[in-house]
């Protein structure tokens, strides 16, 4: 965005510095000209200088050439940033069919489906591991505290009759025997031979398939397909840079022109109009051959 700020405040510059170059020139060129013809002009008759004007061939002056490569610079802009925006939308679809294409080759289904197995498997031995807990009475015990106490605290809550200091303990115990609980699930399952192996194929397989997902993403930096639709759009944006800082330029000269033709034949409606009062007394415009 500061690029793109740069170039344009360098396009106003050098317009600016066009427009005025092209106002000293004409008057300069003009100051060398002869004096106009005092000959008078009759109604009937034009002076043919009036249609030639600034060089351009045209009725009074008016800067068509200018405007005219105004409305191209404009035309030339939009389609610059339209084949940017293309140039976008085909790296994101590129990179996302290249990714699909990833997910759906051979071997990633198949690193994807033995991660999906070993996790069914851990979850399946660990359920079985915890069944055997049914038996344990300090287990139910202390799963019993932990339940009983959450209710009460919560009563006490609701009743709103309770201290800060109160609440807290509760709480504070309530963790206590969940904790205990934890431990004695954790002693169970390490103790358990299958539920370690189904842990460590689960660790195992869900590790392949991130290092695969690793080596893919490092891949795409050397991927062709990827290397020239990244330097498609950095093509466009120089295109877009570029057009934006020529249309910029294209309508400050334009807009000089259009003000410097107006300031030549301010006069020319008036008094010494052609056909005006002055015509019969052999003056004319003196800005009508300009």
């Amino acid at each position: 965005m500061l690029r793109v700020t740069s170039l344009r405040t360098a396009a106003l510059t050098m317009g600016t510095v066009c427009a005025l170059f092209s106002f000293g020139s004409s008057t300069r060129a003009d100051d060398a000209k002869p004096a106009p013809d005092s000959r008078p002009m009759s109604p009937n008759s034009h002076d043919e200088r009036a249609y030639n004007g600034s060089g351009s061939g045209n009725a009074n002056d008016f800067p068509s050439v200018e405007t005219r490569e105004w409305a191209n610079a404009a035309t030339m802009s939009v389609h610059a940033r339209t084949m940017f925006r293309r140039a976008q939308s085909e790296l994101d679809f590129g990179i996302h069919r290249i990714v699909t294409r990833f997910e759906h080759s051979h071997d990633f289904q198949d690193a994807a489906a033995d991660a999906q197995r070993a996790y069914a498997d851990y979850a399946a031995a660990r359920e079985k591991a915890m069944a055997s807990l049914a038996d344990n009475v300090r287990y139910r015990e202390t799963l019993r505290l932990r339940d009983e106490m959450g209710h009460e605290l919560e009563a006490r809550r609701a009743s709103h009759n309770a201290n800060r200091d109160e609440l807290t303990a509760m709480a504070q115990l309530k963790m206590q025997y969940a904790s205990d609980a934890r431990v004695i699930e954790v002693q169970v399952t390490e103790s358990n031979s299958d539920l370690k192996a189904a842990r460590a194929r689960m660790v195992a397989s869900a590790r392949r398939v991130m290092d695969m997902r690793s080596s893919f993403d490092d891949s795409l930096h050397d991927n062709a397909e990827v290397a020239q639709l990244r330097k498609n759009v950095a093509d466009a944006r120089v295109a877009m840079i570029t057009a934006e800082a020529y249309a910029w330029t294209t309508a400050l000269v334009a807009d000089a022109s259009i003000y410097y033709s107006q300031y030549l034949h301010r006069m020319d409606q008036g008094y010494y109009a052609p056909y005006g009062p002055a015509a019969t007394s052999g003056y004319y415009s003196p800005y009508w051959s300009r």
